[in-house]
């Protein structure tokens, strides 16, 4: 295991520390590709299939890798985020399995970025790929997710057990000390803390978990009600839905691009988002958040807390305003486009 200052710092040491094309499955986490670039690797999207749920597909991961070889690249790393931002959605079992058979029949390092496994709805959402290709992949994470400590940089990664794994450590430890030496001394103390096996800090960990997918679902639900294509959350606070179906009527709008239509929300309707664009993706999608709703004021989150524990139903209906506006709004939005 090598420790470091987030798991972002992690993932920019292993583009540096390791050479070659990367796969990386598309929507994806806006630091993955620019990372690879600054490294000087060479990136191949691989775009999952929306109908298919994005689920990770052998035969586009193939098709991508022959892509690679005509242009005369050699991938060595697939990149997985799972459960996944911007999707919210985790890979099954399944496609796991048999993402790890084409990894290993094409000696494939997989770096698994597991940022979000502990922040899970359900049990889809903490599959790992290391339970079924260990040997070759590295699973990174940290504490900024499901603790909420953005800003305190201590991230994990934890690498394939044998030689490959020492050879790899090595580099590692070579990048962190011309970089960042060590995680500052009061982020190690949290970090002790936070990784005892406190059975407070587990049952924190699981109530915020569920308050989570509680929120996301709202907003899931106003989706589905209109008919918008959207993964169903497993994990963390995002949602990705596709407002293709509305390409037309948008464009009466002018709006033709995804940067136009998070834009459009924004002005119209005072909801920010992202764009799918931001994701590597060309699709009329965006990406909501409902991380920072009604909670982002340290005694409005402890209030909130403290009532999804007495009754998680009126806590979402009657102590999540912003929430609830939220909802409002993109149901107004949606249904001004018409059917």
């Amino acid at each position: 295991m090598v420790i470091g200052p987030g798991s972002k710092a992690l993932l920019m040491a292993l583009a540096l520390a390791t050479e070659g094309t990367m796969l990386l499955p598309t929507p994806a986490w806006v630091s993955y590709a620019p990372q690879a670039q600054l490294a000087r690797r060479s990136v191949v999207a691989v775009p999952l299939d929306p109908a298919a749920g994005y689920a990770l597909d052998p035969e586009r991961l193939q098709h991508a890798l022959q892509k690679a070889a005509a242009n005369w690249q050699r991938p060595d790393m697939l990149l997985l985020n799972t459960p996944g931002n911007p999707l919210g959605s985790a890979q099954s079992a399944d496609a796991l399995r048999a993402c790890a058979e084409f990894a290993r029949r094409n000696q494939l390092m997989v770096v698994s970025d597991e940022i979000y496994s502990l922040t899970a709805h359900n049990a889809l959402g903490s599959a790992s790929m290391a339970a079924y290709y260990p040997e070759g992949t590295v699973v990174t994470g940290g504490l900024s997710k499901h603790l909420s400590l953005g800003g305190w940089r201590f991230g994990v990664a934890i690498l394939p057990p044998g030689a490959a794994g020492r050879e790899l450590a090595a580099a590692l430890q070579i990048v962190a000390g011309e970089i960042w030496s060590c995680v500052a001394a009061p982020v190690q103390h949290a970090a002790l803390a936070a990784y005892a096996a406190d059975p407070a800090i587990a049952q924190h960990i699981a109530q915020s978990a569920r308050l989570h997918g509680a929120r996301t679902r709202v907003l899931h639900s106003v989706l589905q009600e209109f008919g918008v294509p959207c993964p169903l959350p497993d994990a963390g606070f995002y949602l990705y839905p596709n407002f293709g179906r509305w390409r037309a009527v948008l464009a009466q709008r002018n709006v033709h691009t995804s940067a136009q239509l998070a834009a459009h929300l924004l002005e119209k309707h005072s909801i920010a988002t992202l764009p799918g664009s931001a994701f590597h993706d060309d699709a009329l999608t965006l990406r909501l958040s409902s991380s920072y709703l009604d909670t982002e004021q340290p005694a409005g989150g402890a209030e909130v807390f403290a009532a999804f524990a007495r009754d998680a139903d009126d806590c979402i209906n009657h102590a999540h305003p912003r929430l609830q506006r939220a909802a409002a709004a993109l149901a107004e939005f949606i249904s001004g486009l018409g059917s």
